[in-house]
């Protein structure tokens, strides 16, 4: 899974997993910590390390990862070139659906 910081302006459920077009979504949220942001007026977000991975829908077993995602952080499915083809086309998708519904990514 890619590891990256992820911040959110409300708090993420441990782990999301879904499939979508052909291809299977897994973001799993590790160490919440709450952030003030001082602006205008104080603005609390979240912030969390975010493992994440798409891959070939069947690669991973969903509910096996929603029943236990810390066992799933260093998961790695096998390469396959199409699918970089296709999450470019469902990020497109996925942020136009956001935007249209307002909810935050």
């Amino acid at each position: 899974m890619n590891k990256s910081v992820a911040i959110y302006s409300v708090k993420q459920p441990e782990c999301t997993a879904y499939s979508m077009d052909g291809l299977s979504y897994v973001n799993i949220c590790e160490n919440e910590q709450e952030v003030t942001i001082e602006d205008e007026q104080k603005t609390i977000q979240y912030q969390y390390d975010l493992y994440s991975l798409i891959c070939k829908e069947g690669k991973i077993d969903l509910t096996a990862v929603m029943a236990s995602p810390k066992s799933y952080l260093d998961f790695e499915p096998e390469a396959d070139p199409t699918v970089q083809t296709q999450v470019t086309k469902n990020t497109g998708n996925i942020v136009y659906m956001s935007m249209m519904t307002g909810v935050d990514l």
